[in-house]
């Protein structure tokens, strides 16, 4: 129900007057986790989640006043939790952001980009139509990446500051736990773009472009250098092998059966936006892990 560790920022082993408040609601060998303090017009909150040894996931959650006090009020308790997800975003590995800051580079992909130009323009004697047609579509594809590569830096860049931000923070507002949220929103859309540029290029364009660079391989090295070449020639293979990755990492998480790119690209028309995952999220946990919940069961 909940993540099956929450082992990164802002988590902690409950303890103290907060674990001595969560006790009554606990049953043996049941291990609890607190947030660090949550700040919403100017009280403080504490975030508890719990579970059994034996369970893989977190099953119970309860909200604290920061004095130990136990939030009985749902309106509280669910604007506490839906907050928290600012928290939670930071499980992700640093160098995924560090990733995304490196897409902004000024001369990344240049070299590809000037590339595949000077096959357009040169190559009008060694290459029919149809095939100046896949170049044509090959340099848009990296044009994509480039010009969306400028906004995911951005904002890539702004999580980070924002993690060593909360990294020296001993408790943390609503306000920037809401920001962070808007932050990862634009970020994932940012990735989306990457993706469905990615799957696009894989659907229509690079079977015919890997082809085309096997059929014509002497004369394309001769115009653009076989530096060039080979980093056109190894991201058809890298975007070809992550794409499989990718399908099977997004049927985990959203609990789908895509098997083609084609599935992928219609997942990305629908795809909720991180909002309205975490909105979703929080009810479910209000409904069903929320130990005050009516419909609380263990």
């Amino acid at each position: 129900m909940v993540s099956q560790n929450l082992n990164f920022l802002g988590f902690s082993k409950a303890k103290g007057i907060y674990q001595k408040a969560y006790e009554p609601y606990m049953e043996k060998r049941e291990q609890a986790v607190m947030s660090l303090p949550i700040v919403i017009q100017e009280q403080e909150y504490r975030l508890l989640y719990s579970k059994t040894t034996l369970e893989p996931l977190y099953t119970k959650m309860i909200v604290l006043y920061n004095d130990g006090q136990v939030v009985f009020d749902t309106d509280e308790t669910h604007r506490c939790l839906y907050a928290s997800h600012g928290l939670t975003l930071y499980k992700e590995p640093e160098s995924q952001f560090d990733y995304d800051v490196r897409q902004g580079e000024p001369k990344r992909r240049s070299s590809e980009i000037e590339g595949l130009k000077k096959l357009i323009d040169q190559g009008s004697g060694l290459f029919d139509q149809t095939e100046q047609e896949v170049i044509k579509n090959h340099l848009e594809y990296y044009i994509g990446l480039k010009e969306v590569g400028k906004p995911l830096s951005e904002v890539g860049q702004q999580l980070i500051d924002h993690k060593r931000e909360l990294e020296r923070s001993e408790k943390v507002t609503e306000e920037q736990l809401l920001s962070a949220i808007e932050l990862y929103d634009e970020r994932t859309k940012q990735r989306d773009a990457v993706e469905r540029l990615l799957f696009s290029n894989g659907e229509y364009t690079r079977k015919d472009t890997n082809n085309l660079f096997r059929k014509h391989r002497r004369d394309i090295i001769k115009l653009i250098g076989r530096r060039t070449y080979r980093r056109i020639v190894n991201e058809i293979k890298g975007a070809e092998n992550a794409s499989p990755r990718i399908i099977r990492e997004t049927n985990q998480v959203y609990e789908r059966n895509m098997n083609s790119k084609t599935d992928f690209l219609t997942f990305l028309d629908q795809k909720p936006t991180v909002k309205e995952m975490f909105i979703n999220q929080s009810e479910k946990v209000m409904d069903l892990a929320w130990i005050l919940s009516s419909n609380y069961t263990k």
